[in-house]
């Protein structure tokens, strides 16, 4: 019984692995296309590579994360999402969304009996991710006050 038990939450552990895994990519990605292409900035390198650098993170233990996903019975798959008032909106929400998703992968990494976290990196890994994000931010902000002024909530 405490193994099919071990089993069950290392499947949960997979599916929230995969969800922040997914939800730090994407607005990842949405902060690389809206420096490379709105603002025209050398900055959507930085995030390239640290999109790169994760996903390279968990590339041997993919295949898992995908295997344990059920998409079809996620209950907040059909969450309605916030309109952005204008492109600082939407900068600072994928920003948020990706610090908020390695915030989650850092705290499972920390769960004690390897069985329980399989496929995640050390936390070590992940905070280091983490503070590169923040700095990238710091850097975004700067160009988006010098175009847009002073940011708005």
């Amino acid at each position: 019984m405490r193994e099919m038990n071990t089993m069950r939450s290392s499947r949960a552990v997979l599916r929230v692995a995969d969800a922040n895994i997914n939800r730090f990519r994407d607005g990842l990605r949405v902060v690389e296309d809206t420096l490379r292409f709105i603002h025209g900035s050398p900055l959507y390198s930085s995030a390239r590579r640290l999109r790169g650098d994760f996903f390279r993170m968990f590339s041997g233990a993919y295949g898992g994360f995908v295997v344990s996903r059920e998409s079809d019975k996620d209950p907040g798959r059909s969450s309605e999402q916030k309109k952005h008032s204008g492109i600082p909106s939407l900068l600072r929400a994928n920003f948020a969304r990706c610090s908020e998703a390695l915030r989650v992968l850092e705290e499972y990494s920390r769960l004690g009996r390897r069985r329980m976290k399989p496929g995640l990196p050390k936390q070590s890994e992940l905070k280091k991710i983490r503070f590169r994000l923040y700095t990238l931010e710091k850097n975004a902000a700067r160009i988006l006050t010098k175009r847009f002024g002073r940011a708005r909530r």
